[in-house]
């Protein structure tokens, strides 16, 4: 069929729904002939058919390119048969640096991190992220997250963010970092159809402990606010740090959270996020090894509320930038030297010689995490 058609197909890739729609009857028949294109595109991709979907996408375009839509759907086209579009696997963005929380095993909000900046980031320095990363051609492969060392809900810019990427990134997977404790339903509830999902971060639904690990917050100012958030967002996820303080606790966590609509629920290895005085993790944490991350760990792109570009996002401290977009452009902080030679040090195994790795430890997911621990190995945490 495609060769039979293609002498067509060449003649639209040069004029655009544009040609079609003058000879039929204006700008109406051009936007539904857009639409059908879209159809088409979407129908090829979902089944492999990458060359005719990008072929489909550039169509709908139009003469002028306008359509961003169809611009980034044709750029994922271009990237699964190899040509034209770089990937990033995640992009995480410290949207503000101040959380309302400081659980007892994390560094935000603790001296060892008082000169991280505790400040939303500037609209400007986002746009030119977003922006940098639509005009380089880059495609996020797994999602793009609001909410690093700061909670993703207590930015006051959430909003115009989110819109934000869905006007230069409307294919993206949008997720929002948080504890819920800050949702608004008047201020956040126009999010539900902006973004993918939310990842709530909860330690435990048991009082007593939730209320120890996740200090200052309450749990029960907090459960109405979570209760909100499993309401309005259709996909909620949820990230309960496995520890000796809530393994007790942590089916009866699930299963409320369960009852309540969240559609993934997942226990996450507690790591010592680099931290220098581990005590805490220490009585928290099951058996922690050392962290050796392969070079594909800089595939990702990490950016602070300041527009510090870091390594990883278990730098709390911040010892180790590989860039910085209020001086770089995007494209020039993904080729930083100090991003290539950590590649370099990954891949030769020398994590020793950088600060931030010499000290990362953390509990190993198992098949039954956290389930499968020896038990009677652990004593009781606090």
């Amino acid at each position: 069929m495609l060769p039979y058609l293609s002498p067509y197909l060449n003649k639209l890739l040069d004029c655009g729904p544009g040609y079609l729609g003058g000879s039929l009857a204006g700008p109406l028949q051009a936007e539904r002939l857009r639409h059908w294109l879209m159809l088409l595109g979407r129908w090829a991709a979902r089944r492999g058919l990458y060359q005719a979907a990008r072929m489909w996408f550039r169509l709908a375009q139009g003469p002028r390119s306008t359509d961003v839509v169809a611009q980034r759907y044709a750029l994922h086209c271009a990237h699964a048969v190899g040509d034209g579009a770089t990937p990033l696997e995640f992009v995480i963005l410290g949207t503000t640096g101040l959380c309302n929380a400081s659980c007892i095993h994390c560094p935000t909000g603790k001296a060892s991190t008082a000169q991280v900046p505790r400040t939303p980031m500037p609209m400007d320095t986002f746009e030119r992220i977003i922006r940098g990363i639509a005009q380089e051609r880059r495609i996020i492969t797994g999602h793009l997250a609001f909410g690093l060392f700061g909670d993703g809900l207590v930015d006051p810019f959430v909003n115009q963010r989110a819109q934000m990427v869905r006007q230069y990134l409307p294919d993206v997977r949008l997720v929002i970092n948080t504890n819920g404790a800050a949702f608004n339903l008047q201020r956040h509830a126009s999010l539900a159809g902006l973004i993918d999902a939310v990842t709530l971060h909860c330690e435990s639904i048991d009082p007593e402990t939730y209320n120890h690990l996740m200090q200052p917050l309450r749990l029960e100012n907090v459960v109405p606010k979570l209760e909100q958030v499993l309401r309005t967002f259709p996909v909620v996820q949820v990230s309960i740090p496995a520890s000796r303080a809530n393994l007790p606790h942590l089916r009866a966590t699930a299963e409320w959270f369960r009852q309540r609509g969240a559609v993934d629920i997942h226990f996450d290895p507690l790591a010592s996020r680099c931290a220098e005085d581990t005590e805490v993790f220490d009585s928290l944490a099951f058996k922690p090894s050392p962290i050796a991350c392969k070079p594909n760990a800089l595939n990702s792109l990490i950016i602070d509320c300041d527009g510090k570009v870091l390594a990883c996002c278990q730098d709390f401290q911040r010892l180790h930038t590989v860039g910085d977009l209020q001086l770089q452009e995007l494209p020039e902080a993904l080729a930083d030297y100090r991003r290539t030679d950590l590649q370099q040090i990954f891949a030769e195994g020398r994590h020793a010689e950088v600060a931030t790795c010499s000290r990362c430890r953390g509990d190993i997911r198992t098949p039954d995490f956290p389930f499968d621990v020896r038990v009677g190995e652990l004593t009781t945490a606090w």
